[in-house]
């Protein structure tokens, strides 16, 4: 067994023994942790250690404990969800941490560049062996070591906002994902948008482009209360003007992460009020976990520098609309193992426990053909359709046209371009008047299930 093995296995069987109350075995794993740590040195007495908790690509909880001697750094990284642990090596200078990663059998595995902040957090990045992998990563002092995972959907949402500016009714899903990424939909007056941004311990910004992949708005927030957001309106011709989104329905988000010596996949998904639809997106989410771990056995179980965390992948469900009947997303998967993103559209029907075809239940039998010619007409009106490949991909891709609900009709997505991004367009209730089966139930009135 190495080193490193030996004293965690002592400090594990020291807790499970002793019957201390849980402050006192907490002490105790501390100062043997910090025992193992300073062994590593030429002179322990002489080394100060301390205590780290933190996270990997913003989804895989990470506990370090580091021994600082001069500009000597040495210790132990633990991935909390498989207790797979490294030894750490490195120095500390100006500011900076440099650190080398080394599995139990002495074998380099990757590396960690952080820079700390004036809040003495580290931020920076981890990268594989061979820098072909590149993993945001923080960590936050502690007084003791952390022994299990967080919550790993702690500090991301979902939540819907209202507003209004020039005489158009503003509607807008944000979702808070991992990393401090911020990503949303909505409408603006009869027409779709998209919004990305970022946000910080203090401030979160959006940007919100139309249909036709031009700056709309910019808005802001107060990071600490995201009830509202202050926003902007940038006209054609350069005049602005204010506005304010004000949040009338938030949606929890649930999650689910593991990382290990070779994989590090999460998901995450929303926890609504409809029990059905909750119970679809668990069975759905834990399919896909399925489908990981499979991948990543299915190549063996060799631990070489090589493998080291080769097999990644996020998913993660994506609201467009909910009210008292329908709920309408995209689930969305990415993997180390894919080409491209693998996305599906759903629109779950809650008074019937049941995911629906939208062909079959909105549409007559002959409609698609003329719905996707008025479609073709609306996505060429984007600036990008002079680009080299987008006509092309349009025509390509226009039959396989996510759908989703929309305050306004429904909204028509193209599978996501490496290039081109996601490309949207939406047809309104009165276009698509001529291949109802019957009148829509859902109108911008009836889009209310956030709001009471």
């Amino acid at each position: 067994m190495a080193p490193f093995g030996k004293y965690y296995a002592a400090a594990l069987f020291f807790a499970i023994a002793t019957s201390l109350p849980m402050y006192l075995m907490g002490q105790a794993w501390s100062h043997v942790i910090a025992d193992s740590v300073k062994q590593l040195f030429a002179k322990p007495r002489k080394v100060k250690v301390r205590h780290y908790q933190g996270h990997l690509d913003g989804f895989h909880d990470l506990s370090a404990s580091l021994g600082f001697y001069g500009s000597s750094v040495q210790g132990y990284f633990t991935l909390l969800s498989s207790q797979v642990h490294f030894r750490v090596k490195g120095t500390f200078l100006n500011d900076s941490l440099y650190l080398q990663e080394f599995d139990a059998k002495g074998n380099c595995t990757g590396s960690y560049l952080l820079q700390a902040d004036q809040t003495h957090n580290w931020k920076g990045e981890w990268h594989n062996y061979d820098s072909t992998v590149a993993l945001p990563c923080t960590l936050k002092p502690v007084s003791t070591p952390t022994e299990v995972p967080r919550h790993c959907g702690a500090n991301k949402w979902i939540a819907y906002y209202k507003g209004q500016c020039r005489q158009n009714d503003v509607r807008l899903w944000v979702h808070r994902t991992a990393n401090g990424r911020l990503f949303g939909n909505g409408s603006w007056g009869p027409h779709s948008v998209q919004a990305k941004g970022t946000i910080t311990a203090h401030q979160a910004w959006l940007r919100l482009y139309d249909e036709q992949g031009r700056s709309l708005a910019f808005i802001q927030a107060d990071a600490s209360d995201l009830r509202q957001w202050l926003s902007i309106w940038h006209g054609p011709t350069g005049e602005k003007v204010p506005f304010t989104l004000a949040r009338v329905q938030t949606i929890p988000v649930d999650c689910y992460s593991w990382a290990d010596y070779r994989t590090a996949y999460a998901i995450l998904f929303p926890k609504t009020t409809s029990a059905p639809f909750n119970d679809w997106v668990m069975h759905s989410a834990n399919d896909w976990l399925k489908r990981c771990y499979q991948q990543a056995t299915q190549h063996g179980a060799q631990l070489a520098p090589s493998q080291r965390a080769r097999w990644r992948a996020e998913g993660w469900y994506e609201i467009a609309y909910d009210d008292a009947q329908y709920i309408s997303g995209v689930r969305s998967f990415i993997a180390s193992w894919l080409t491209y993103p693998q996305v599906e559209a759903f629109i779950f029907d809650k008074k019937h426990q049941q995911l629906i075809d939208p062909w079959q239940t909105f549409f007559h039998k002959d409609a698609r053909k003329a719905i996707e010619a008025q479609l073709h007409h609306c996505l060429t009106q984007h600036y990008l359709v002079s680009y080299e490949g987008f006509a092309q991909w349009i025509d390509t891709t226009i039959s396989q046209a996510l759908i989703l609900l929309s305050p306004q009709g429904i909204t028509f997505r193209l599978p996501p371009h490496p290039v081109f991004g996601n490309i949207q367009c939406t047809l309104s209730t009165t276009e698509l008047q001529p291949w109802w089966r019957k009148p829509p139930t859902w109108t911008h009135e009836n889009n209310t299930h956030g709001d009471q």
